[in-house]
């Protein structure tokens, strides 16, 4: 399940990055042929980079939520709570002299 997150989430990022490379490469195409000046260029440029900033954040959001519902559909445990309950263990040997609660 989360090989497929991964994977949707980097062809989703490619195509952003594809998308904005292309229309990049458009844009200086139009600027050679005359068509744009060049501070038109950059301001349509800065524009696409800040889209596809964008589009980035949104996509690292959404494979977060993911990730987050497979675990939690899942029942896995967390880090946190995992090193907590070591934490807690560990606690509960010293109390016994270090000796495991298991035989």
């Amino acid at each position: 399940m989360t090989d497929f997150i991964k994977k949707a989430f980097l062809t989703g990022l490619g195509l952003t990055a594809a998308t904005v490379k292309a229309l990049e490469n458009e844009t200086r195409r139009l600027v050679k042929l005359g068509k744009l000046n060049v501070a038109d260029a950059d301001k349509i440029i800065g524009e696409l980079a800040r889209s596809g900033e964008k589009h980035v954040k949104e996509y690292r959001k959404t494979l977060d939520e993911a990730v987050h519902q497979a675990v939690k559909s899942l029942g896995l445990a967390r880090r946190s709570e995992v090193e907590e309950l070591k934490k807690r263990l560990a606690a509960l040997e010293k109390t016994r002299g270090g000796r495991s609660a298991r035989k």
